[in-house]
C-alpha cells in the first residue's frame, strides 16, 4: 500500500497496468576507456569495448502478491557495475546517503545520517523481472539514467516502454584532454547505443520514440533528437540548456535548427533565472514547436522534480511548509510530461499541454516550416510551376528569415543558377530578396545591375 501512495500524492495516480523491470548487460564495442597511453600499467588492457547497461521498465502482468517490490536502494545499485553482492549494495548506500547529506543541491533539505540512509527504503510500484502484458508500446529513452526512476514507472503504468541505458564506470580515459563537452557525446552515445539494443525488443514500438531528461539529461535527450531522426519528441525537466555554465555547443551536432520535433520545457524558476542564454536562444529552435511550462513556486528546488528528492520529499515527507508545494508541482509536472508523450506518441487529441494554474503556466511557441535549401530550391523548381515555387520562397522569407538560403552569397548564388537554368521569375525573385535584405551591399548592386 504505501508503495502506490507513494505514486497517488497529490494527485498523481499511477496508470491500469502493472510495472515491470528488467536489466540487460552488454557492451558497446564502437568504443574504448582503456588505453595503453593512459594507462600502461593496467593488467589486461582491453583494446575495445565500454561495458554498458540497460534498464526497462514495462507494462506487466499483475505480480504475484508475495513479489518484492523495488527500492531506492535497488535502483541506486542498477548504476554500479558487477554482481549486487550484500557487500555492493552496503558500499552503494554508504556513497549515496553520504551524497545526500554533503551536497545540498543533490539533498534539498539538511539531513541526518539515519534520515539519508532512511531514504534507501522508499518502495516503488515496480517487481524485478514480471511477465511483460503482450503488446508493442511506444518507447521513451531516459537522457540521464538515474534521475528519472519514478517518472519510468509512471510512465510504464500508463503504456509506456521506458528504457535507461549508461556506460559503468568512469569514461574519463575516452574523453580528450581539455575537451569538456566531450562528456555529453558520450552520453548521447550511451544512449544510440541503447536504442541498438531495442531492435530486438519485442515490447518496443520504435516508430514512437520520444527522449526526456532531467538536468543535464534533458540536454542529452535534445542532443539525442538533433542528430536522430527517429526521435519524435523531446522533453526536458529543469533541464540547463540555455547557460554559458555548459560547453556543449562545441558539438557539431548541437545545433537549435536541427531540432525539427516538438519540445516540451518544465523548469522551475530559479532554473529559469539561472539560464542566462534562455532569452537569445529559446527562440532560435524556431523548427520545434515548444511547450514551455514555468512553475510558479520559489520553494521548489531542481532535485525536488527527481529521485534524489523524491524520496526526501514523498518517502520522509521532511520539506516542512515546502512540502505541499512541492508534491503539487512535482504531480504537475508528471501529468503535463504524460500528456505531451500520449500527444505526440499516441495521437491522442484530447491530450492537451495548455492553462495557467496556481501551479505553472504554459506558453505554446508555434513551429515554423523551414525555408529550403538552394538544392531543394532548384528541385522544387524543375518539378513544380515557377510561379508556384516564387510565391513559397516569399512565404519561406517571412516566416524563417534566418534561414541559410537567405545570406548574401548563398542568395546570390542561387539566383546565377536559378537564371543558368532558365528560371528568369525565380532568379529576379532572389535578387530582390537580396535587395531587400543587404541594400548597401556593393556586391547586391553590382549582380541585380547585370540581371
Amino acid at each position: 500500500m504505501l508503495a502506490l501512495f507513494l505514486l497517488t500524492l497529490a494527485g498523481l495516480e499511477a496508470g491500469p497496468h502493472a510495472v515491470g523491470v528488467k536489466v540487460q548487460d552488454g557492451v558497446d564495442y564502437s568504443r574504448s576507456w582503456r588505453s595503453p597511453t593512459l594507462w600502461p600499467a593496467r593488467p589486461n588492457p582491453q583494446p575495445f569495448g565500454v561495458r554498458t547497461r540497460l534498464v526497462v521498465w514495462y507494462p506487466a502482468e499483475p505480480p504475484a502478491a508475495a513479489a518484492p517490490r523495488l527500492t531506492h536502494l535497488d535502483y541506486v545499485t542498477f548504476a554500479e557495475p558487477g554482481p549486487q553482492t550484500p557487500q555492493l549494495r552496503e558500499r552503494a548506500a554508504r556513497e549515496h546517503a553520504s551524497l545526500l547529506q554533503r551536497w545540498r543541491h543533490v539533498g534539498i533539505v539538511e539531513l541526518t545520517a539515519e534520515q539519508a540512509r532512511r531514504t534507501l527504503d522508499a518502495p516503488s510500484i515496480a517487481t524485478r523481472d514480471t511477465p511483460p502484458k503482450p503488446g508493442k508500446y511506444p518507447v521513451v529513452i531516459l537522457g540521464n539514467p538515474h534521475y528519472l526512476r519514478t517518472t519510468a514507472e509512471f510512465l510504464a503504468s500508463h503504456g509506456y516502454l521506458v528504457v535507461s541505458a549508461g556506460h559503468l564506470g568512469d569514461p574519463r580515459t575516452e574523453r580528450p584532454h581539455g575537451r569538456d563537452a566531450w562528456n555529453p557525446e558520450l552520453w548521447v552515445r550511451a544512449l544510440e547505443w541503447g536504442l541498438g539494443q531495442l531492435a530486438a525488443e519485442p515490447l518496443a514500438d520504435l516508430s514512437r520514440l520520444a527522449a526526456i531528461g532531467h538536468g543535464g539529461g534533458g540536454a542529452n535527450a535534445m542532443f539525442l533528437a538533433m542528430r536522430n531522426t527517429a526521435v519524435r519528441a523531446v522533453a526536458g525537466i529543469d533541464a540547463g540548456i540555455f547557460s554559458n555554465r555548459g560547453s556543449y555547443r562545441d558539438l557539431p551536432f548541437v545545433t537549435p535548427t536541427h531540432l525539427r520535433v516538438p519540445m516540451l520545457t518544465i523548469l522551475t524558476p530559479d532554473a529559469r533565472r539561472g539560464q542566462d542564454l534562455y532569452e537569445a536562444e529559446f527562440p532560435r529552435f524556431r523548427y520545434s514547436e515548444r511547450f514551455e511550462v514555468l512553475l510558479k513556486s520559489d520553494k521548489v528546488r531542481h532535485h525536488d522534480l527527481s529521485d534524489f528528492g523524491r524520496p526526501v520529499s514523498a518517502f520522509l515527507g521532511i520539506r516542512g511548509e515546502a512540502q505541499e508545494e512541492v508534491n503539487a508541482a512535482y504531480a504537475a509536472t508528471q501529468t503535463l510530461l504524460l500528456r505531451f508523450l500520449d500527444r505526440e506518441l499516441k495521437g491522442n487529441p484530447r491530450s492537451r499541454v495548455s492553462g495557467d494554474t496556481p501551479v505553472y503556466v504554459v506558453r505554446r511557441h508555434p513551429s515554423v516550416d523551414p525555408a529550403p535549401t538552394a538544392a531543394e530550391l532548384m528541385e522544387a523548381l524543375r518539378e513544380l510551376p515557377q510561379g508556384t515555387v516564387v510565391a513559397a520562397l516569399k512565404q519561406a522569407l517571412l516566416e524563417d528569415p534566418e534561414a541559410g538560403l537567405f545570406r548574401e552569397n548563398e542568395l546570390l548564388a542561387a539566383a546565377n543558377q536559378a537564371r543558368s537554368e532558365g528560371f528568369a521569375d525565380a532568379a529576379a525573385a532572389l535578387l530582390d530578396m537580396a535587395r531587400q535584405l543587404y541594400p548597401a551591399s556593393d556586391q547586391v548592386k553590382n549582380a541585380v545591375s547585370q540581371r
